[in-house]
């Protein structure tokens, strides 16, 4: 009978000793992925084919909304390609300014989240609605700075405009993840006795 109590003790005590630090594999996937899909994405974006057939018919689309967005507003607006005029202030919205690179942040973390493929699609049709939206309200405080001032609109442009379309993006990301994305259930593992 003592024989019996000291194993079950023996037992107890090794079970209460701290273990080493467990290996989240999981998040260690997740974040691997992400760096994988933001390489690819960046890859893709700088790749001159996809410039020439996406991003640059994209990057004209982006500053024809922004012009018609001033105009709804009542603004004196004109343009050509990816040049805009405003109330005699203009610039050119560059290929960096289109939101893409935010857009290729936010999908290589919808594609590295452990999302049913289902809950992935609608967060990635989210994201290019709520990125595109995010970048015309960038665009429209760009135009903004500008007509206050030059040093304005380039500490809008390079610290504050950049930092917004990002942050919010990613704000977008964790939002639809946390409100609407469903996540696979993890297997079961066995427990060893």
């Amino acid at each position: 009978m003592k024989k019996r109590k000291s194993e079950k003790a023996r037992k107890q005590a090794v079970t209460k000793t701290p273990s080493a630090p467990r290996v989240h594999w999981a998040s260690l996937k997740a974040i691997g992925l992400f760096v994988l899909y933001s390489a690819i994405g960046f890859w893709l974006l700088y790749n001159p084919f996809v410039i020439r057939n996406f991003s640059d018919p994209f990057t004209d689309f982006v500053a024809r909304t922004a012009g018609w967005l001033f105009r709804i507003f009542g603004a004196d607006t004109s343009g050509s390609g990816t040049v805009l005029s405003v109330g005699g202030t203009s610039f050119s919205i560059a290929f960096g300014c289109n939101g893409l690179e935010a857009l290729a942040i936010y999908v290589a973390a919808m594609l590295a989240s452990p999302f049913y493929w289902k809950s992935k699609i609608w967060g990635l049709l989210v994201g290019f609605v709520g990125n595109f939206i995010i970048n015309q309200i960038r665009i429209i405080g760009l135009f903004l700075a500008a007509m206050i001032g030059e040093q304005q609109f380039e500490y809008a442009h390079t610290i504050i405009g950049q930092t917004f379309v990002i942050v919010l993006t990613m704000a977008l990301f964790l939002w639809w993840g946390n409100r609407y994305g469903q996540r696979k259930k993890a297997k079961a593992k066995p427990v060893l006795a």
